[in-house]
């Protein structure tokens, strides 16, 4: 999950490494249009799950 992030970062993107959906920073995704979420192979369904619904809640939408 370090490296994804680490990725993302070297590419330009804002990232972050939340451990629940409780985590996200919000504030921090002020101003966004986009946002990718990912995950490491450890990572349980149910977080990126959780993760996606609060993103939804938060008036994101959802693209395959």
């Amino acid at each position: 999950s370090q490296r994804l992030k680490e990725v993302a970062e070297a590419a330009g993107a804002k990232a972050f490494l939340i451990a629940s959906a409780e985590n996200l920073p919000e504030a921090a995704l002020s101003g966004a249009t986009h946002i990718g979420v990912t995950a490491g192979a450890s990572a349980p369904d149910s977080l990126v799950e959780k993760l996606v619904q609060k993103l939804e809640h938060c008036g994101y939408r959802l693209i395959d």
